[in-house]
């Protein structure tokens, strides 16, 4: 157990690399920081009784995924990529429900995974209305504490709520910074972006600069008619779209 030490797989180079870590023999635990999504395993780090390099044992092929309610829709492929990349799941194995609204609580979800910001065990959390004994508590919290989200006040977040398009606009913008990317628009950029929607007057002010970053950066554009519909619902596909949109210019 003193060789055991994380790897993970580097498509390009097509070989396993070490991870910086710490093992732990008392508590039985190899412990890693990653910013990314990959394959990982443990294996023996130079096994002082073998030069033979060991192997994992070779994965098998994942069962094809397909969602009887995708065929056709306009963000088939992207939801598919989206499900081969571990960030979103279906509501059950034959069913993704693009057009169901996305709960803020998930749309916060699939933003950590993203980022790859993990959801620390905590003993308390900010919001009232976000309990400890549910499923979203943790990640809710931990990505208030780093800046993705805010609640509607200081002590409630409407976890159940459908998230917005506007409001999913301000989370990604600042996930964008969370990573690094600096996506402030200038006050030029911020009045050619929304000039294309009819309704840009109905974007709420705390929104705008949010909404102009995301569309300057491709990661978002209006729904038919010219349309931002910045407080309208926005669906499980629309969410999926926009994360992998963000995703790919981290």
């Amino acid at each position: 157990e003193e060789t055991l030490a994380a790897f993970y797989y580097n498509d390009g180079k097509k070989e396993w690399q070490k991870l910086k870590g710490e093992l732990n023999t008392e508590q039985d635990t190899v412990t890693v920081t990653t910013n990314h999504f990959s394959k990982y395993t443990l294996m023996a780090d130079k096994p002082q009784d073998s030069t033979a390099v060991v192997e994992p044992e070779p994965e098998k092929p994942l069962p094809q995924i397909k969602f009887n309610d995708l065929n056709g829709h306009w963000a088939e492929a992207d939801i598919y990529k989206m499900v081969e990349m571990g960030l979103v799941k279906g509501v059950s194995v034959t069913e993704f429900a693009p057009q169901k609204n996305i709960s803020r609580a998930e749309f916060v979800t699939l933003l950590s995974r993203a980022v790859g910001l993990q959801p620390g065990t905590l003993h308390k959390g900010r919001f009232y209305d976000v309990p400890a004994d549910q499923w979203y508590f943790n990640i809710v919290n931990t990505a208030a504490d780093a800046g993705l989200v805010s609640g509607y006040t200081a002590t409630t977040f409407a976890p159940q709520d459908p998230v917005t398009r506007e409001q999913m606009a301000v989370m990604i913008k600042r996930a964008l910074a969370y990573k690094g990317k600096d996506v402030e628009p200038t006050t030029e950029v911020v009045t050619a972006s929304l000039a294309r929607f009819t309704d840009q007057n109905v974007i709420s002010p705390w929104a705008k600069t949010s909404v102009a970053a995301a569309v300057q950066q491709n990661i978002v554009s209006g729904r038919d008619n010219g349309l931002f519909a910045p407080t309208a619902n926005a669906t499980r596909a629309e969410g999926a779209v926009m994360i992998l949109r963000m995703y790919s210019q981290m």
